[in-house]
């Protein structure tokens, strides 16, 4: 899974994001799983802000959602456990605010969007209390049917 993601934030060439997902799907369907449309945006250290390669994943949630329709679209923000549980919860929320200004500006529906903080609460990567963790600080899409 993470392949596919990793790629696609570190720019890499279309072709191979692709194939990466496509395999994964692939093995879930072998396995009688349903494929979630999961995407993540990750921020820098104690920023809201969209970064260029960001905005290539929100381009990307943007014209699957346009193709699926999902129901309805889940932002929910995260921080790493760098600072305070109330500064982490303050931060969390306007990184998921911040996204979903920007799908709503670029198309989808705000009343789809169900929009969600969780501060330090459901780190990506375990790591102790104060670790700077990169991959903790995202927003993640998911798309209900």
């Amino acid at each position: 899974f993470d392949c596919w993601i990793e790629e696609q934030e570190e720019g890499w060439e279309t072709a191979g994001i692709k194939a990466c997902k496509d395999r994964f799907e692939a093995a879930m369907l072998r396995m009688g799983g349903a494929v979630a449309n999961v995407y993540l945006v990750f921020f820098d250290f104690d920023r809201s802000n969209i970064s260029p390669v960001a905005q290539r994943v929100l381009e990307k949630v943007v014209a699957d959602a346009a193709k699926m329709n999902p129901s309805r679209v889940t932002v929910a923000g995260n921080a790493d456990r760098s600072g305070s549980d109330g500064y982490n919860l303050a931060l969390s929320k306007r990184r998921a605010e911040t996204v979903a200004a920007a799908l709503t500006r670029a198309g989808v529906a705000r009343a789809k969007l169900q929009v969600e903080w969780f501060g330090e609460s459901r780190p990506r990567v375990k790591t102790a209390d104060g670790v700077r963790e990169p991959e903790n600080r995202n927003v993640e899409i998911r798309f209900v049917k």
